[in-house]
C-alpha cells in the first residue's frame, strides 16, 4: 500500500499510539503487563496504573519500553518505507524518547537501509496534562520543549484561531477566522461587537505581518468569502 501511494506522488504518515495500551494486568487484551508485570505501564505512587490518557498509560521513560517504541518505528520506516509518524499524546513521552528516535531515524541511509531517515517527518500532540504535566516526571515532548529538535507539534493556538470554539469549551460558539468571525456572525454574545470581532480577526491573522507604513494586514478571510459569494 505504501509503495503504491508513493508511486502516485503521495506520502504516507502513520498515526502511532505508544502512550497507552488497551488494558493492563491479566485482562484478556493485556499484553505488555503479562510480559513483565508493573514494568511497561506507568504507575502512581500507590502502584496503580496511571490512566490520564483514558487508557492504561505506558512508561516510555523505562529503557525497554522506549526500545520497543523506537525499534518498531524503525521497522515501519525501514521495511515498509512509511514517510512520517504522527505521535498520539506525544507530551506523555519524554523529550529524550523523541530525540533518541529522531537520531535513530536520521541514521538510516539509502545505501544500507533503503531509506533516507532524515526525510522522515516526526510530529505529534505536544499537550501538557496528566501525571507527567509540567515536566513532573521528566522533560516532556511538549510544544514548549521541542524548539530546535526537528520534531513538530500540533498548535492548539492555530487550531483555535481557525476553528474557534470546540465541543469541550464552556461556550463552543466562539468563532474563528475559518468559521465566520466578523463575516458570518452566529449571533452569540461571546464573540463581542463587530469592532471586537474585527480586532480579534486581525490578531488571529498575525499582526506581526503588518504591511509597510504601519498598516494592519489585509482581512484575507472576508475578501475570500465575498469572492465565493459572488460566484454563487
Amino acid at each position: 500500500m505504501v509503495q503504491g501511494l508513493n508511486a502516485t506522488g503521495l506520502q504516507v504518515v502513520m498515526d502511532v499510539v505508544y502512550n497507552h495500551t488497551a488494558a493492563h494486568g491479566q485482562a484478556a487484551t493485556s499484553v505488555l503487563d503479562k510480559v513483565v508485570p508493573g514494568y511497561y505501564q506507568r504507575l502512581s505512587a500507590t502502584g496503580a496504573v496511571e490512566s490520564s490518557t483514558c487508557c492504561s498509560n505506558t512508561a516510555t521513560e523505562h529503557a525497554m519500553m522506549e526500545k520497543l517504541m523506537i525499534d518498531s518505528v524503525l521497522t515501519r520506516a525501514r521495511d515498509y518505507k512509511v514517510n512520517g509518524f504522527r505521535f498520539d499524546l506525544m507530551g506523555h513521552h519524554s523529550l529524550e524518547n523523541m530525540q533518541r528516535l529522531r537520531s535513530a531515524l536520521d541514521a538510516l541511509t539509502v545505501s544500507r537501509d533503503g531509506v533516507d531517515g532524515r526525510s522522515i517527518y516526526l510530529y505529534g500532540e505536544g499537550w501538557n496534562f496528566g501525571e507527567v504535566a509540567n515536566d513532573a516526571r521528566f522533560v516532556q515532548a511538549t510544544q514548549l520543549n521541542l524548539a530546535g529538535t526537528g520534531i513538530g507539534s500540533f498548535s492548539d493556538r492555530l487550531r483555535d484561531a481557525v476553528r474557534g470554539g470546540g465541543p469541550f469549551d464552556d461556550n463552543p460558539r466562539v468563532q474563528g477566522f475559518g468559521s465566520g468571525l466578523f463575516t458570518d456572525a452566529n449571533g452569540d454574545a461571546v464573540n463581542g461587537t463587530v469592532e471586537e470581532q474585527r480586532t480579534r480577526l486581525l490578531h488571529l491573522q498575525d499582526p506581526g505581518q503588518a504591511r509597510p507604513g504601519g498598516q494592519p494586514p489585509r482581512l484575507l478571510v472576508p475578501r475570500l468569502q465575498r469572492r465565493d459569494r459572488g460566484r454563487q
